[in-house]
This record gives C-alpha cells, sequence and structure tokens, in this order.
C-alpha cells in the first residue's frame, strides 16, 4: 500500500491536473486537426498530446456559435488571416476568441492593414490574440507578460519583417502614429514590434513598457 505522504502527493497531482485542464478548456485554447468536422462548444479534447496541447477541430465557434475559418482573410484585410492572429506559438495551439476579442481585432485589423500599406512590406505575425492563462504563465512555457495586457482583450499584435529591423519600422511609423490611431513600444534592438490601439495615457502613443 501508498503510504499516506504518497498518497496526499498523488491526490494533489491529480487535483492541480484537472484544474489545468478545466482552465484550459474555459480559455478555448485548441490545436488544428484538419481531417475532422467542426463542432458546437461546450467540447471536450479528443486527444492530448504531452502537456498543455489539446487537439480539437479545424472550424473554430466562439460563445456566439459564430463559425470562423481559420485560413479565411480577417473582415478588412487584404493580407492577415485568423491563423496568424489566434496562434499561440509557444503552446502550439490556436484560441478561439470570444465575442469582445473578436471585434476588438477586427478594429485593429484595420490599423495593421495601414500600417502594412505604409511599410510596404510583408508583415509576420508573431503574436495576436492571448488568453490570461498563457500571457501570465512564465517563460519559457508562456509569455509572463503584464497583467493587464491588450493581448488579452484582443486590441494588440506583435509583428516583425524579413526585410525591414524591427527599428527601422519603429522609426518609419513613428510620424504616423496619431492618424493610425494606435500606440507603439519604444523597445530599442527587440527584434518585434508591438502595437495596439489602447487610449494613449500620459506615456503617450510611443511608450517604454
Amino acid at each position: 500500500m501508498l503510504r499516506t505522504p504518497l498518497r496526499l502527493l498523488l491526490a494533489v497531482s491529480i487535483l492541480l491536473i484537472g484544474l489545468i485542464a478545466n482552465r484550459l478548456i474555459q480559455e478555448n485554447l485548441l490545436r488544428i486537426s484538419h481531417s475532422q468536422s467542426s463542432w458546437d462548444i461546450p467540447a471536450f479534447p479528443q486527444k492530448i498530446e504531452g502537456p498543455l496541447r489539446l487537439i480539437f477541430t479545424k472550424s473554430l465557434r466562439n460563445s456566439s456559435k459564430m463559425v470562423i475559418d481559420i485560413d479565411a482573410l480577417i473582415p478588412g484585410s487584404k493580407h492577415f488571416r485568423w491563423r496568424e492572429v489566434l496562434w499561440l506559438r509557444t503552446w502550439e495551439v490556436h484560441i478561439i476568441p470570444t465575442d469582445t476579442q473578436y471585434l476588438n481585432m477586427l478594429s485593429l485589423i484595420k490599423a495593421v492593414e495601414n500600417i502594412r500599406s505604409i511599410l510596404d512590406v510583408p508583415m509576420l505575425v508573431s503574436s495576436g490574440i492571448r488568453p490570461g492563462i498563457y500571457n501570465k504563465w512564465p517563460k519559457p512555457h508562456g509569455v509572463g507578460g503584464a497583467f493587464y495586457s491588450n493581448h488579452i482583450r484582443g486590441k494588440a499584435l506583435d509583428f516583425y519583417s524579413i526585410i525591414l529591423t524591427a527599428d527601422r519600422i519603429r522609426e518609419i511609423l513613428l510620424p504616423h502614429l496619431e492618424s493610425l490611431g494606435i500606440r507603439m513600444e519604444n523597445l530599442p534592438g527587440s527584434s518585434w514590434v508591438h502595437i495596439d490601439n489602447h487610449a494613449p495615457g500620459r506615456s503617450g502613443r510611443f511608450f517604454t513598457p
């Protein structure tokens, strides 16, 4: 028989695993399986591949039962697809956006398209919408980001270009922040550019996080 401390440890471990799995389901995390059909929430993972990787289906449905084709262009965009802004790179999953995140991204993507026109180069999205648990989870398994990150609200996007450095992009965009209606992080030497359409505070539109 297992000794009492070992039993207690096993029980606590099972409880923690259950709590984490439940939270992930609540956060609507999923990985894409192209061979299966769409489903209606609520749903449960059909397969688990290692820690924090849940496999669901290709077509996503948010809480309003609105189907989102991740391969489709985001409404109002000629260049950016849902696949790019819903991808959580560290966990290798896509997130189903909430209604609020969905609407906020539709608003933000207009500014992103204008940014692309100004830069006149392809832009690669490194991070878009994030669930709270992913944003707060410490690196290297999460982002370790701000508690009130605009990524959680669907109001922020990080991107880069293989043609222009991030510093050069910031230099080009700086005079246009007001007309674009965005803020931009001042992160000299970083490999990505963060933009969001949160209202500027005392730090202004070009701010240090």
